[in-house]
């Protein structure tokens, strides 16, 4: 493995490379709120699109069960098929929304607790092996 212009990657120790991990740790530092604050941004973007996309799949699933409820006068057993299948996909979509929903939240407060500590990533038990 050849490193970039030919030269050999600065070996683990040297000052080069303690002098470059201070400098980068620092840029990184003032990057990382930066970062967080744009994170913050777009997982309240994402909570606000799904919560529209619950509102729209509530209007369009409340008219498809009137359609199956409304197949029932037809068809008993159409019907009954038809009002299982939009509840069955209506319940399996509002909890796949609602668990993305809990995702980004869970991920704004973790962002919440990095901020709090300064900027700095929480070391946690699972973590500290890296």
């Amino acid at each position: 493995m050849h490193h970039a212009a030919g030269r050999d990657p600065p070996r683990r120790g040297s000052p080069s490379s303690a002098a470059t991990a201070r400098r980068s740790a620092r840029c990184d530092a003032g990057r990382g709120l930066d970062f967080a604050m744009d994170r913050r941004a777009e997982l309240e973007s994402w909570i606000a699109t799904t919560h529209r996309l619950q509102r729209r799949m509530a209007i369009l699933y409340g008219a498809l069960a009137a359609v199956a409820i409304a197949l029932t006068s037809w068809n008993r057993t159409v019907g009954g098929f038809a009002v299982l299948a939009v509840a069955l996909v209506a319940i399996c979509s509002f909890w796949v929304t609602a668990a993305h929903n809990a995702a980004h939240r869970q991920k704004l407060a973790e962002l919440a607790r990095v901020e709090a500590n300064g900027g700095v990533p929480l070391q946690t038990a699972h973590r500290r092996w890296q």
